[in-house]
């Protein structure tokens, strides 16, 4: 994961203000990499509660995968041609946290035989956070339920991550070290 230096100082007060044992001896000897590997598996778990956040990228073919092909055979032509050029221009994939990702698909499958299609990608672009992307995050961290037109969405609000990924045990000793 790489920090910038403000996320290397919230995560050195972070540490620094939990009574995790671990945290408090790598405090102690902010040098020793055992206690900084200790640490960063502790904020690798999953935060509890859940704390929700849009996926940074969802490749092209796990978004595949989430499309019901049933589905895709009630799409008027103007939207089967707007899947398919999506799909040609974006080959990497797509970002769930943008809304304009998210309209889009929206729209595509905005009829009522878009229903299953609309759940299935929702579940796949938001998911639980680790310790560290919480901290790392802004907004309510609560799960979507549902997708709107406009790729706005319903019954929660998954964060934005600042920094996504695993923690390391360099990213710990370059915190306490700033």
């Amino acid at each position: 994961m790489i920090l910038t230096p403000q996320q290397k100082q919230a995560l050195k007060a972070d540490i620094i203000a939990s009574a995790n044992p671990l945290c408090v001896a790598l405090e102690a000897a902010p040098t020793n990499s055992d206690f900084a590997f200790a640490v960063a598996a502790l904020y690798n778990i999953a935060a509890s509660p859940n704390f929700w956040v849009w996926k940074g990228n969802l490749s092209a073919a796990d978004t595949g995968t989430a499309i019901v092909m049933a589905e895709v055979g009630g799409l008027t032509t103007a939207n089967s041609t707007r899947l398919q050029v999506s799909f040609q221009v974006r080959p990497n994939g797509f970002t769930p946290a943008d809304q304009g990702d998210r309209s889009l698909f929206g729209t595509v499958f905005s009829a009522a035989g878009g229903v299953l299609t609309r759940a299935a990608l929702l579940a796949k672009w938001q998911r639980p956070a680790t310790v560290v992307e919480k901290l790392f995050s802004t907004g309510t961290g609560t799960q979507a339920t549902g997708l709107n037109t406009d790729g706005t969405v319903t019954g929660g609000s998954p964060a934005l991550m600042g920094s996504e990924g695993p923690l390391i045990y360099q990213d710990v000793l370059d915190a306490m070290a700033s």
